[in-house]
């Protein structure tokens, strides 16, 4: 057996017929059971089995993995540290059916991949993960769906007014005041060991120590008078707003549902290991109900620790250094990053860990959303109980009107030495106030460490929660604050980036680390941005899914996004991680983390981009999961493998398919005004290089003249506006008359025979090289269905060809026009035939550019599936 390191002892190896090892290991958390089976048919569902029978119906151990050894390893000596292994974690909750060894329920368990090297670290870590912290969330907000809807409207109403909700939204609003409760009663549960060794105050209610949470049971008074009693001691922002709200109603329902919080709370403290996870965002978000106008999208617990993880590194002198660090989030939410942060600086202390120190001294998270401040105040104080909340630095800012003026937020820390407007927690004693909280203060180079993931809402819907004069009243401030930032401050993303370099320590290693979307590496619109970044900042690691089933790290989005990390040091290359799976659990995002800071990340493709290029606003690495891909996308950008010139330097853009959309309707019965045109971009027709009318376009009414025009705009090569390229058969098509069309922008050359280049470029930009090209310049807000804008199309690499060579590839168009293309995933003898056109004309080499198809057809954005799901490749199933 290969021993691992990471593991303190193992208790039990045995051999059966040398196709499978049985492993009980102890770690110092918990009790891992690993069933192993050797490669073969049927043995992933073998191994879930048996490693499901170690916890049903007797559970044996906490957690079971199920292994299976590579190809060609068939005993135990045939394995090496290198040996690649797939795994499955199974828990508890999901033995029963896997137990029943069911295909159907064996299909749905999530393989991963490692080294038999890695397998101890991967073991270690899962104890992060044992208090299955999902469940205990689906849970509570199963509980607080069955207890709002049991409660009269007078209650809710009732709730509603307790948190200063006004809306309409009274049963959202009740939700998040027994959330309230709920994260108070969770508190609670872990005060109570506490409260007996605790000084009371000289003057309290009740006796002391109160009782804990458990000893309260079903009395309603018990509780309040536990809370309140409590309160006189400390922990305003976790119990005040908490106590009213038990006072504010009464009758049958509104027990059962307060009762059903407490009972929540018991459960959850007990199940969760050191309680290490955001439980209470998980839940907040869920019912939160304004993330669509103020950003606020929940960081997943896995996304969290990834960035923690890779911000953070293994310093020898932090222990001594952790007293004077500051660790801030500008747009905290509920926590998670700040609870994230906490977690990885307590696995580097270990022994000289201090939870006090990092409550009351090192993190802090500001938030304008009262309740979700509230919920931070409690995640965050969960990791020391003890501690003086008088000292704990989680704050409130207002966003919207105060005593007469416009508020911007957390933005409000960027006017020199200014005012936060912080407020108390929902109006109580003022006990924030009392302590100097609301003092001048300047915000300026202060952290060591901002972790953060910024608000990046479009600015038309930005602040519309608010009336209108409200909002523009809002983004006026705003504009006054960010005045020297001309052609950013529209951008509340943005805002919070400099924001952040503004509290940010200049020293040496101060660290800003952030989740943005990922059209901030690669959309031209951002290119001033990325250009600040690096002026200000080395680019240290960029982390991009490419995982088509999480390419996200909010849990409240499908807008993909990317992790990066900048550090206050001389610039050099960037490591940019392209990431086949996205981490999903606690556990996966730990071992990653490790993997990347020691440079061999496992289900990842990792590139050392030029610091010239970053510094000049290239970060397109991002954009394709093969280094080969990256690699050829960035020589025909820059003119390596043949002379290009940029699309919109040799051509105009025609009619655009918004113009169309606003000056047209489509029928499918011509009058005399119609004009026939290619409405749409319909996949299961569109299928070669010509494309043919299928709509009559006719004038809205009151919009001729437009029309009119718009039709004189037409062209013969059409570029579509949107793509998927999992299932499109063409990049490009040209119609045999200038048009228009709905889903396609027209596309006119400036000097050259259009006719002959039309029909050129159509074969160019659906051949692999031009895909390549094109889908190099796409903006990948959705990796599955990439929507191209006008700056896109124009910066097209094209080929620049005589006359000659372009008549060839006229030619091959005329010849290949009405074939089939296939689609790129599955590239067929046509597209075969128009790759080896382009490689005669542009002088390429067919074996590079048949590599190139290759790549291009495993990639996951063309197959729609995790890298490796594709047929011929079992890396992950």
């Amino acid at each position: 057996m290969i021993t691992t390191s990471g593991l303190e002892a193992t208790a039990e190896s045995e051999h059966r017929g040398n196709t499978r090892i049985d492993i009980e290991v102890f770690t110092k958390h918990l009790r891992v059971a690993v069933e192993c089976e050797k490669y073969g048919p049927n043995k992933r569902r073998e191994a879930v089995k048996d490693a499901a029978s170690r916890l049903v119906p007797i559970q044996r151990v906490d957690v079971a993995l199920a292994v299976v050894y590579p190809q060609g390893c068939d005993y135990e000596d045939d394995l090496t540290l290198e040996s690649t292994l797939a795994f499955a974690v199974i828990h508890r909750s999901d033995a029963a059916r896997y137990a029943t060894d069911t295909a159907r329920h064996t299909k749905s368990v999530r393989w991963l991949q490692c080294t038999a090297g890695e397998l101890g670290t991967r073991i270690e870590n899962l104890y992060r993960d044992i208090g299955e912290p999902e469940q205990i969330a689906n849970d509570l907000k199963q509980r607080l769906d069955e207890a709002v809807g049991q409660l009269t409207v007078q209650q809710r109403r009732s709730l509603a007014k307790t948190i200063h909700y006004s809306g309409e939204k009274i049963n959202e609003a009740a939700k998040r005041a027994l959330l309230v409760v709920a994260s108070a009663s969770l508190f609670h549960a872990r005060l109570g060991d506490h409260l007996p060794s605790m000084s009371p105050p000289t003057k309290h209610r009740g006796k002391w120590p109160p009782k804990a949470l458990i000893e309260c049971g079903r009395d309603r008074n018990a509780l309040l008078g536990a809370w309140e009693t409590i309160l006189d001691l400390d922990y305003t922002p976790i119990f005040e707003t908490a106590a009213r709200i038990l006072t504010r109603s009464g009758g049958v329902q509104f027990a059962s549902a307060i009762y059903s919080m407490t009972e929540w709370a018991l459960d959850a403290t007990d199940k969760v290991e050191g309680l290490r996870h955001d439980l209470l965002g998980l839940i907040f978000h869920a019912v939160l109900d304004t993330a669509r106008h103020d950003g606020s999208f929940y960081t997943t617990t896995p996304a969290a620790v990834l960035l923690a993880g890779v911000a953070i590194q293994d310093r020898n002198n932090l222990a001594a250094d952790i007293k004077s660090m500051k660790v801030m989030d500008p747009a905290c939410g509920t926590g998670t990053l700040l609870m994230a942060a906490a977690e990885r600086m307590r696995d580097i202390l270990g022994d000289e860990y201090n939870p006090n120190v990092l409550v009351e001294d090192v993190l802090c998270g500001v938030d304008i959303n009262v309740t979700a401040a509230h919920m931070a105040a409690t995640t965050v104080g969960l990791l020391s109980p003890d501690t003086r909340f008088d000292r704990m630095d989680i704050r409130v800012a207002d966003l919207g009107i105060k005593d007469g003026s416009a508020r911007a937020g957390s933005l409000e820390m960027y006017a020199a030495e200014g005012m936060l407007p912080y407020i108390d927690w929902y109006g109580g004693t003022g006990r924030q106030v009392e302590t100097g909280q609301v003092a001048r203060h300047s915000w300026a180079n202060i952290a060591d460490l901002i972790i953060m993931n910024p608000p990046f809402t479009r600015n038309d819907i930005r602040h519309d929660q608010f009336g209108r004069d409200v909002e523009m009243k809002i983004k006026k401030r705003e504009e006054q604050i960010f005045s020297k930032w001309k052609g950013l401050q529209y951008s509340s993303g943005a805002m919070f980036i400099i924001l952040a370099e503004h509290l940010q320590k200049k020293e040496e290693r101060s660290t800003l680390a952030m989740v943005l979307p990922m059209v901030v590496a690669t959309s031209p619109s951002n290119h001033q941005l990325r250009s600040v970044l690096a002026e200000k900042y080395h680019i240290d690691t960029i982390i991009a899914p490419h995982d088509p089933k999480r390419f996200y790290f909010s849990a409240s989005t499908n807008i993909a996004e990317i992790l990066i990390v900048l550090r206050r040091e001389p610039p050099r290359n960037t490591k940019i991680v392209n990431l086949a799976i996205n981490p999903e659990t606690v556990a996966e995002a730990t071992s990653l983390a490790r993997a990347i800071n020691e440079g061999d990340p496992p289900n990842a493709r990792v590139i050392e981009w030029p610091r010239e290029r970053v510094q000049k606003g290239d970060w397109s690495a991002v954009l394709f999961y093969s280094p080969y891909l990256v690699e050829q996308s960035l020589r025909i950008r820059d003119g390596v493998l043949f002379k290009v010139a940029r699309l919109g330097e040799i051509a105009r853009m025609g009619e655009q398919p918004r113009g169309v959309r606003m000056n047209f309707d489509a029928s499918n019965s011509p009058d005399k005004y119609a004009r026939f045109a290619r409405y749409d971009h319909k996949t299961d027709e569109v299928r070669s290089l010509r494309a043919k009318p299928n709509k009559y376009l006719i004038a809205k009414p009151s919009r001729e003249e437009q029309a009119e025009n718009s039709w004189k705009r037409g062209g013969l090569l059409h570029v579509p506006e949107r793509v998927q390229p999992n299932i499109t058969h063409v990049l490009a098509v040209r119609t045999d008359h200038p048009s228009i069309g709905t889903s396609w922008y027209a596309v006119i050359p400036t000097d050259e025979d259009s006719k002959i280049w039309s029909k050129a470029m159509t074969v160019y930009l659906n051949s692999t090289v031009g895909a390549v090209a094109m889908l190099g310049a796409r903006i990948p807000r959705k990796p599955l269905y990439p929507r191209y804008s006008v700056d896109d199309i124009q910066s097209i690499p094209l080929p620049v060809v005589s006359k000659r060579r372009m008549a060839v590839l006229a030619s091959t168009y005329d010849r290949y026009k009405d074939a089939d293309l296939g689609i790129l995933r599955n590239p067929n003898s046509t597209r075969e035939a128009l790759d080896a056109a382009i490689c005669r004309t542009l002088d390429l080499d067919s074996d590079a550019v048949n590599t190139m198809r290759r790549e291009l057809s495993r990639e996951p954005m063309i197959t729609g599936k995790r890298y490796g799901e594709q047929a011929g490749m079992d890396d992950f199933r």
